[in-house]
């Protein structure tokens, strides 16, 4: 029979979720960016356990894909320390930007 007319509840369990990119260029992260990361990494092994004990299949391949995904973000993070006010804007710099049309009316 064609999968044309297949229900989607009825097709095998075998559909594959699609990997989620990871990115070929440098990860760099502030030490902010970094925790955020290892806490995605913990909660979705949280995640992890929880789904294998409730044989939850569907939640548990989508669980695996997201937690690959993270760990190698958190395998390939390279920290850059926040810089010294140094007059120069570089990754990781909080800036404050004026607008030169202020108190113009429009």
């Amino acid at each position: 029979m064609s999968r044309t007319f297949v229900k989607e509840s009825d097709g095998e369990d075998g559909d594959e979720l699609p990997e989620l990119q990871v990115s070929p260029h440098r990860n760099l992260v502030t030490p902010a960016g970094l925790r955020q990361i290892d806490t995605a990494v913990d909660r979705l092994q949280t995640d992890l356990t929880e789904a294998r004990a409730a044989t939850d299949r569907s939640t548990l391949k989508g669980i695996q894909r997201d937690l690959r995904y993270w760990t190698e973000r958190q395998r390939t993070a390279e920290v850059v320390a926040p810089s010294a006010a140094s007059g120069t804007v570089r990754f990781g710099s909080t800036v404050e930007m004026e607008k030169q049309d202020r108190g113009r009316v429009e």
